[in-house]
């Protein structure tokens, strides 16, 4: 069984597919360890607003853009390090108005859950 191909902006619903793995030959440890998990409509509209971000940024970058097929990239298309992802989520939270001082790590939740 082969994953699905079929890509792009123009289906009614929209899945992440996990049927390959960083593993030895690509696959998943198990064939029913594969998962089709849908995405939820507000998140299939955020994905395709950033898409049209960053085929704004493709073209205005021109011969510089570095195709690595990334969903989330660089300026460039470069991927993200964990220098690039501090860098915007500071610029996140300044123009949020709450200051440069906040790292990523804290947006895990407080609430500890106990374990009987």
């Amino acid at each position: 069984m082969a994953p699905v191909a079929d890509v792009g902006f123009d289906h009614k619903k929209f899945a992440i597919y996990v049927w390959r793995s960083v593993r030895v030959g690509g696959d998943t440890k198990t064939k029913q360890s594969r998962r089709t998990l849908e995405i939820p409509t507000l998140a299939a509209d955020a994905l395709r607003r950033h898409h049209t971000r960053q085929a704004k940024r493709r073209l205005k970058a021109g011969k510089a853009w570095q195709d690595h097929n990334m969903v989330f990239a660089t300026r460039v298309g470069a991927p993200m390090d964990a220098a690039n992802v501090r860098h915007s989520f500071q610029r996140i939270t300044t123009n949020a108005g709450i200051g440069k001082g906040w790292t990523p790590r804290e947006l895990r939740p407080l609430v500890r859950v106990d374990h009987e």
